[in-house]
């Protein structure tokens, strides 16, 4: 802010952005600022004070002080006042005083924390869901995951043009370094990706040993490679200084075979110190704001953290269970079942709805249904944590019951119906199952006509046994059937016997075509099909598909035949998961890689009644190994790309038009706008409330145009944070075309520009100064002597209109005598080449050929788009040479005159005699 005191009337005028640090509006703070001293901190007045007298005093050449200043909001505010006197009366006493306030309370903060400061990974948690249908769509998924490879690969390379960030591998066996683009850019070699030998890089480090020996650090003993060090571009452009931070990457074995990092020309960064950080308040809130329980375990099983609603849950408070194990939340006779289930998350097992029942502190039990995410330190491979939100069924399983009580008084009135179900809808189940997880819609709609087809029929008959009381007392009467037995209880001998009888023959032919139609659709379906015994885990059916990877198995163990050297069962069976007390349990999907052929598939299990009325596992896996390698390329070009947005402190953003939603927005949102990113993915018109509304309108124009005409924009604003600081953005968004060349994404990226703007009005004020200072300015060239400036002041003194001087030798203007304009100027520019300064008096020559004395000052000053430059500063002193010329003549007439007097003496005041 920009502050004018007339200090012969004490009258104060402080600029709107000084009013706007502080708080107040310009008209409040003109109520306030008459009052200045009471918005200063009592123990920061006498220092202020000290200051303003010294320059007064002539003590300083510019009042400047450091300063705490009292906000609207109570608040106390750093800032740096620095001024100076810029009129005065004529006995040299200032009439007025300008400056400028410049809020320095972010870099107090710095400084203050500087030595605190640490880096924390936080470990994010999303949980991603998807259907079943898209799951089995290997051939799009994998489309889809090579289009995305592509448009992350493409938005790397931009990201790293735009933030200059390059990205480096070095492999151990080659002993060869890949550098990105810009990385080359950054290092003076040749802007393109490739190879390179690791000695080209280390010849432009000056302290090659250090980097090398943090590089060998890293990948013998596993330290932190971070590293900020100078280097001496090969282009032989200024030395550089770069901020390089690597990981190591291990094989399957544990064994280092390649380090991955990135460096980032920070030397402007380092001129502005300013710093990067990150918290974890999101997550934190997250989890403490939610309202379904939440729980956090460590890989040994024992509770690391959970929210207010677990807690209200369990009846126990955090201080009280942190740190037990996960056995104390389960009632007794369900620890084992839970515990098995809770052990499948560290084998990275994600849960989607597993059902788990909780023991309140005051005995009562609560049923919950969970999904899981397990988290991994940055190898992939180390479970760090695994994080758990429920949702408590318990009335939901209390109505289902009190409905099963209903059905079960209809149920002993339908007996027969029930083992015709078991007959004929457990194959439509099956049929049923892969059709909802086939990816070929034209197959999926065949099966389900079919199943449909002898359901109905099935129905049919359902329903005249219900409206015909005659049926129930037939078979009363000839099968003495009890209708108290529950239909899973009853024994397979039961349902032949009943089903041997001549009265349902027609129904045994058709369960007997159900089955062979079964089987004929299982065989012809591109998925591993099975059927196993959940006793004895013998194989009773594999379909077409299944028999050409493991041949004929019929009669086999399962673990035997499709695992490779499992001689028990496996330990990741899952038929403990398919039924409890109650019976089947539904259908469990889980993903795995086979040890037999080492191919991934995305298996879906569940536990029905086969043909002879057994309880069976149906498995349906299908081949995903293809989508898992696409998934694991996508996930390394992500990492790449997350190593570069969230190291460099411009942010990144990825906008997707066709849900007017925020896909993606880097860390560095958080320390720019203060706020959190989840607030934009929530509400992405959260963005446009943080702007400033003298911008706003101009901002939703642009964003228009870009929508209407898919073109790159460019344009800087004013955003307001939280605590009502506003900065300036400068931000660039260019379209994402999709394969059909439709613009389906905005990506863009936005940088905090609030010291240059602050910079550029600081030049603009001092420049205004320059134009209207009393003496002439000129700015010439050191190499070539060109005038490159002059202030109006120059231009008027010497007789040029507007820009006529630019581009022309100073000697110009330099007057003939008895040395060449030539020759004085090069006796002024050798003068300032041994001491960088200069100062005396020269004879100069206006525009019309009028010659005129001038005091030069001259000063060598670096010029950031002149380079080497010096700074004259004119004063027109043609009357004073006058003066002094007059002067002389009078007294050489006075000593002429003196000369001629016959008796003359003349005595000093001391009585010394001068003249005789």
């Amino acid at each position: 802010g920009i502050w004018d005191v007339q200090m012969d009337t004490g009258s104060v005028y402080l600029s709107p952005r000084g009013c706007e640090i502080l708080g107040y509006t310009p008209d409040e703070m003109a109520e306030i600022v008459q009052q200045w001293s009471q918005l200063v901190h009592p123990d920061d007045m006498p220092i202020t004070n000290q200051a303003l007298h010294a320059y007064l005093e002539g003590q300083t050449t510019i009042f400047q002080v450091e300063q705490r200043l009292k906000t609207k909001s109570g608040e106390w505010k750093w800032i740096v006042t620095r001024g100076k006197a810029i009129t005065f009366t004529r006995t040299g006493e200032p009439t007025r005083m300008v400056g400028t306030h410049t809020d320095i309370s972010e870099r107090k903060r710095i400084q203050d924390e500087l030595a605190k400061k640490h880096f924390e990974l936080l470990a994010s948690y999303e949980q991603l869901t998807a259907s079943e249908e898209e799951l089995k769509q290997n051939l799009q998924e994998i489309t889809q995951g090579e289009q995305m490879l592509r448009v992350s690969e493409e938005r790397l390379v931009m990201a790293q043009e735009i933030g200059h960030v390059g990205s480096w591998e070095y492999t151990l066996k080659t002993g060869q370094i890949w550098g990105s683009a810009e990385g080359f850019r950054i290092y003076g070699f040749p802007p393109v990706a490739g190879d390179i030998d690791i000695e080209m890089i280390e010849a432009c480090i000056p302290e090659r040993e250090r980097v090398h020996q943090a590089l060998v650090d890293l990948i013998a003993r596993g330290q932190e490679y971070n590293l900020e060090f100078t280097i001496t571009p090969a282009d032989g452009s200024p030395p550089k200084i770069i901020h390089s931070i690597a990981r190591i990457e291990k094989d399957r074995e544990g064994n280092p075979f390649k380090v991955r990092g990135v460096i980032q020309d920070i030397s402007d960064l380092k001129k502005k110190e300013e710093a990067l950080r990150e918290s974890n308040t999101y997550l934190e809130n997250l989890i403490a704001s939610a309202n379904g329980p939440i729980i956090v375990w460590d890989p040994t099983f024992r509770i690391t953290r959970f929210n207010r609603a677990f807690e209200l849950l369990t009846g126990r408070n955090t201080e009280e269970i942190v740190g037990q194990p996960l056995e104390i939340l389960f009632p007794p006779s369900q620890i084992d079942r839970s515990m098995r289930l809770i052990r499948t998350t560290r084998d990275g097992v994600r849960w989607q709805t597993v059902e788990m029942e909780i023991q309140h502190i005051n005995g009562s039990i609560r049923t919950i249904v969970w999904n899981s995410s397990t988290l991994y330190s940055p190898d992939g491979c180390t479970p760090v944590a695994t994080i758990a939100q429920g949702q408590d069924v318990t009335e939901q399983k209390r109505l289902e019951q009190e409905k099963d009580i209903a059905l079960e008084q209809i149920k002993q009135n339908l007996a027969q119906l029930s083992i015709l179900n078991d007959e004929i809808r457990n194959p439509l189940t099956v049929i049923s199952l892969y059709a909802d997880s086939i990816g070929d819609s034209t197959i999926a709609e065949q099966i389900l006509g079919q199943t449909q087809r002898i359901d109905e029929m099935v129905r049919q008959l359902d329903q005249r046994w219900i409206e015909s009381e005659k049926v129930l007392g037939f078979l009363r009467k000839h099968y003495q059937l009890s209708f108290k037995q529950r239909e899973h209880e009853q024994s397979s001998e039961e349902r032949d016997t009943i089903l041997s009888d001549g009265a349902s023959g027609s129904l045994s032919i058709l369960v007997q075509e159900a089955q062979a139609e079964l089987f004929t659709i299982l065989d012809s379906i591109d998925a591993l099909v099975y059927v196993a015994d959940m006793q004895t885990h013998e194989l009773l059916f594999m379909n077409r598909k299944g028999r050409s990877l493991f041949g004929d198995v019929a009669g086999k163990k399962c673990y035997e035949t499709l695992q490779q050297g499992h001689h028990n069962v496996c330990p990741f069976c899952t038929n403990s998961l398919l039924v409890d007390q109650n019976g089947p349990t539904g259908v469990y999907q889980w993903e795995f890689q086979n040890t037999k052929n080492g191919r991934w598939y995305d298996c879906h299990d569940q536990a029905i009644r086969w043909i002879d009325g057994r309880l069976v596992r149906l498995e349906i896996a299908t081949d995903i190994t293809d989508r898992i390698r696409t998934l694991e390329e996508l996930r390394e070009s992500e990492e790449r790309l997350r190593q570069v947005t969230e190291t460099i402190s411009i942010v990144y953003y990825v906008h997707d038009r066709g849900s007017n939603q925020f896909v993606y927005v880097s860390p560095a949102y958080e320390t720019i706008w203060k706020r959190l990113r989840q607030e934009v993915y929530i509400d992405p018109y959260s963005f446009i409330e943080s702007i400033h509304p003298d911008d706003r309108s101009y901002v939703l124009e642009a964003i228009q145009k870009e929508r209407e005409e898919n073109d790159f924009i460019d344009m800087e604003y004013r955003i307001i944070q939280p605590g009502g600081m506003i900065r300036w953005i400068h931000s660039r968004d260019f379209p994402v075309f999709n394969k059909d060349g439709v613009v389906y994404r905005i990506a863009g990226f936005a940088e905090d520009i609030t010291e240059r703007k602050r910079t550029e009005e600081e030049l603009q004020f001092h420049g205004q100064i320059v134009q209207n200072m009393a003496e002439g300015v000129v700015m010439i060239t050191a190499n070539d002597g060109v005038i490159v400036y002059a202030n109006p002041r120059f231009e008027q003194m010497f007789g040029y209109d507007g820009d006529e001087l630019i581009g022309r030798n100073i000697s110009i203007v330099n007057a003939p005598g008895y040395k060449s304009p030539d020759t004085i100027a090069n006796d002024i520019i050798n003068s300032l080449k041994e001491s960088g300064y200069w100062s005396g008096e020269v004879e100069n020559i206006r525009k019309d050929g009028i010659t005129f004395w001038c005091h030069a000052n001259v000063s060598t000053f670096h010029h950031h788009m002149y380079g080497e430059v010096w700074i004259s500063v004119h004063e027109d002193i043609t009357h004073r040479k006058l003066a002094e010329k007059s002067l002389h003549e009078s007294k050489d007439r006075y000593w002429k005159l003196v000369q001629n007097i016959p008796d003359y003496i003349l005595v000093h005041w001391d009585g010394k005699i001068l003249f005789v």
